[in-house]
């Protein structure tokens, strides 16, 4: 009896393990294949976190999580009604992820639609989700299978011509896809005609469509957003632009988009000129020329093919009345599929951002309340009649901790002093929370976070924040 048992155990660890690694292996290539196209962007949630680290923890949970699942429904007796389960559940939380890392990764740096997140989700995950879902629970259900006597030559055959098929359909529409691009190839001209008709694209739509910036909208709370959305698809168009471009552009626009999140749109109609300069200074000046004024035209110079996959071509401005040209920029391609493609553009002779600030003294505001910090205090203003002053322990010019207190001057109960039946409370004297600078944002890490929780819920939204932008001295 004991041997019996201990043989069945050991098969049933030795089927679950089994099982473990192969979901595993599956859902690792399974994002790879479908979300692959967005290893080198940043995420939202976390911007340290490189999607191999990513896609190893999803894996992994994922690997775990449907292992239960499956033994869960072991007791199905119908191999087919079983598999076809095993197939929904496993399609369904592959899209679940593949849906969060779209989110994380691109769509939350744009504006996308609920919808049109799912459709392009949909669109990068349908092949590699199918075809590796059948494979999957083709291996996982091998003997299975074979025991039941069910499963014929020919039904292996069918299946293995299915997953080919499901794959080809994807390489047809990417080709049709690429297809459709106004990009010129090799084929049709000589690589230097390519390179200077491809690296000036970009210009010649700046030009044609008047200098555009990125939009401001409204979103649905009320609150201001840039149209990223419309922008970056109007690149794309292009079919000459690189999504290497486009990856910088996130990077370069994504702290004026933090800052503008936290505007009224009404407040936003209203705003003074250069209100909004310490954060979005695209908004009064031509980004792509480096200025507020535009010239009557532009040229290309010293195109050059670096080598066989990089190229380069320089912009020069175009004046009629005054008859000369002055260099404005240096455009860098690189060849992807054949196609040459804008990865960079670099400003000749110009400033190209502002000198970012390194020391976190100065005013800052978040949600409903501003701060002033120094190198030794720190004074909270929850209300204009109601400021505390707090202590200031510096860890770096761009680090520090501020000390719970009570001074303060305040003419009415600010709820500082609550405890919402925690333990765990601030202390006077004790830290309460770090705040770190990095890209001209101040990130703050609270001890506190029940408290917070219970503060914000309770009695004031807005007031401790996550991140704090510096305020404007002038407004």
């Amino acid at each position: 009896m004991t041997k019996l048992f201990k043989s069945k155990l050991a098969k049933m660890l030795k089927r679950i393990s089994f099982v473990l690694i192969i979901v595993f292996l599956s859902t690792f290539l399974q994002i790879y294949w479908a979300m692959g196209i967005l290893s080198d962007r940043m995420s939202s949630g976390c911007l340290d976190c490189s999607f191999f680290d990513d896609t190893f923890m999803i894996s992994l949970i994922t690997s775990f999580f449907l292992t239960i699942l499956f033994q869960l429904i072991l007791f199905i007796k119908n191999i087919y009604i079983k598999i076809s389960f095993e197939f929904l559940i496993l399609v369904s939380v592959w899209i679940f992820w593949d849906y969060t890392i779209f989110v994380e990764r691109e769509s939350s740096w744009s504006t996308y639609l609920f919808n049109e997140e799912i459709n392009y989700t949909i669109s990068l995950s349908i092949s590699p989700v199918l075809v590796l879902a059948f494979i999957t629970l083709f291996v996982i259900n091998f003997n299975l299978l074979i025991k039941e006597k069910k499963m014929k030559v020919k039904n292996i055959f069918l299946f293995c011509t299915f997953a080919f098929f499901l794959q080809s359909c994807e390489n047809k529409t990417q080709k049709t896809g690429n297809t459709a691009t106004v990009a010129i190839t090799e084929n049709q001209t000589d690589d230097v005609k390519i390179i200077e008709q491809n690296g000036k694209s970009f210009y010649d739509w700046y030009f044609k469509n008047e200098f555009p910036n990125i939009n401001v909208i409204k979103d649905k709370n009320g609150k201001c957003k840039l149209d990223t959305l419309s922008y970056f698809k109007e690149l794309r168009k292009l079919g000459t632009i690189s999504e290497k471009f486009i990856n910088k552009e996130k990077e370069r626009i994504h702290v004026c988009s933090e800052f503008i999140s936290t505007i009224d749109y009404s407040e936003y109609e209203q705003a003074e000129v250069y209100e909004y300069d310490e954060y979005c200074v695209d908004f009064y000046y031509y980004n792509w020329l480096k200025s507020q004024e535009h010239p009557d035209g532009f040229s290309t110079k010293n195109i050059k093919k670096i080598n066989e996959t990089s190229a380069s071509i320089d912009i020069f401005e175009t004046y009629k009345n005054e008859g000369n040209e002055s260099p404005l920029s240096t455009v860098f391609l690189e060849k992807e599929k054949n196609t040459w493609k804008i990865t960079e553009i670099k400003f000749i002779n110009r400033e190209e951002t502002k000198t970012e600030k390194t020391d976190f003294t100065g005013r800052w505001l978040g949600g409903i309340v501003y701060f002033n910090v120094g190198e030794t205090s720190l004074t909270f203003f929850y209300h204009g009649q109601c400021a505390f002053t707090y202590p200031v322990k510096k860890i770096s010019n761009i680090e520090f901790e501020m000390i719970w207190a009570r001074e303060m001057d305040c003419k009415f109960d600010n709820g500082t002093d609550k405890t919402f039946g925690l333990n765990k409370v601030p202390e006077i004297g004790k830290p309460f929370a770090k705040y770190k600078l990095k890209n001209n944002i101040l990130y703050v890490e609270y001890y506190y976070k029940e408290w917070i929780k219970k503060y914000t819920e309770q009695v004031q939204v807005d007031v401790f924040t996550e991140k704090y932008f510096r305020k404007n001295e002038n407004y």
